[in-house]
């Protein structure tokens, strides 16, 4: 999935959130989004906001547990993010936030979690981004 879609897929999501409209679809959209802004200014801001967070969580952790534990951010977002998207539960702007997210923050997971989440943000990815890509003409290139 290229860096064309990821910004469809945040154009959509973003005039979805200010509608205040299908706030799960918005989510997912974000999801993508996140899977697809690897580069520019954007994605590099994303990256080093990560970078920031987890590093400040393995301090917190250090401080409290004895040992860096960055992971437990990728953990907590993760069950948001699934939480908020099963069915009988509300998603909100803090889901569709955690979603534009938490592909970076996966790859601070590591062992079979980590293995699993992230190829489980792919398949989602590739899927609803070949679906935009299709839809709206825009391609695989960055």
């Amino acid at each position: 999935m290229g860096t064309a879609v990821a910004v469809v897929a945040l154009a959509i999501a973003g005039t979805l959130m200010w509608k205040k409209r299908l706030p799960k679809i918005v989510a997912l959209l974000a999801l993508v989004a996140g899977a697809g802004l690897t580069s520019g200014f954007l994605g590099g801001l994303l990256e080093r906001g990560i970078a920031g967070a987890a590093s400040l969580m393995g301090s917190l952790t250090s401080a409290a547990f004895g040992t860096a534990v960055p992971v437990v951010l990728a953990v907590v977002g993760l069950i948001v993010y699934v939480h908020d998207l099963w069915p009988g539960n509300r998603a909100g702007r803090l889901t569709a936030g955690v979603g534009l997210v938490l592909p970076l923050l996966i790859g601070h997971l590591g062992g079979a979690a980590g293995s699993i989440a992230g190829s489980g943000v792919e398949a989602i990815g590739s899927a609803v981004g070949g679906a935009l890509g299709a839809l709206f003409g825009v391609g695989g290139g960055a």
